[in-house]
């Protein structure tokens, strides 16, 4: 910033000299600045910022040679990946992902027939096991469709069911998944048999 204010005023004061007018002395300040940019670190490596027009030409053909040598040693995919195409592969993937997480999330999904698919493979007890890990862990998909009014039924007063349709007792004896059978969509959820001790 020093040398820069005094690189702007120094024409002027050589030009003060030219017609004949006192000049302020510039010794001081030199001297200041001098003490002020033994104080400065140089910057790292050869970068000193180029002072005439040859100079300035050389750096720029020296930088476009780095830059030439850069993009040659890079790969095919990754000037893939750098490019519209790599723009929207990367759009359909992130895309491709926030479905899955909604199928997963969503009961009347397709991805829903594939769990089906893989449960079905495995034991009675397997499968029960699963899916009260499952329940436990509130990973089980959710219903988002609305219910339709006319499936509330109160067959007590301030007893309501959402929907008609239970979970029968016998599949989660502790009520571990209580809430997430809820989230399945359940009306109401019998637990037990409780087994005293």
């Amino acid at each position: 910033c020093h040398f820069y204010a005094m690189a702007v005023r120094l024409p002027a004061l050589r030009a003060l000299q030219r017609w004949g007018r006192p000049v302020p002395s510039l010794r001081p300040r030199l001297a200041l600045s001098a003490r002020w940019m033994a104080q400065v670190p140089a910057p790292p490596g050869p970068l000193t910022p180029p002072r005439t027009e040859e100079e300035m030409r050389r750096f720029i053909a020296e930088y476009d040679r780095k830059i030439a040598a850069e993009e040659a040693q890079e790969s095919t995919a990754w000037k893939t990946f750098n490019s519209n195409v790599g723009a929207w592969l990367g759009a359909v993937v992130a895309g491709g992902i926030l479905w899955l997480f909604y199928c997963v999330d969503d009961v009347s999904s397709t991805l829903s027939d594939v769990w089906a698919y893989f449960l079905r493979k495995l034991s009675e007890e397997s499968q029960r096991h699963v899916l009260l890990q499952a329940a436990k862990w509130r990973v089980l998909p959710k219903d988002m469709d609305k219910d339709d009014p006319y499936l509330v039924m109160e067959p007590l007063d301030g007893l309501r069911f959402f929907t008609p349709v239970g979970l029968a007792p016998g599949l989660d004896p502790l009520g571990e998944g209580v809430p997430a059978f809820f989230d399945l969509g359940f009306g109401f959820v019998e637990v037990g048999p409780v087994v005293p001790g």
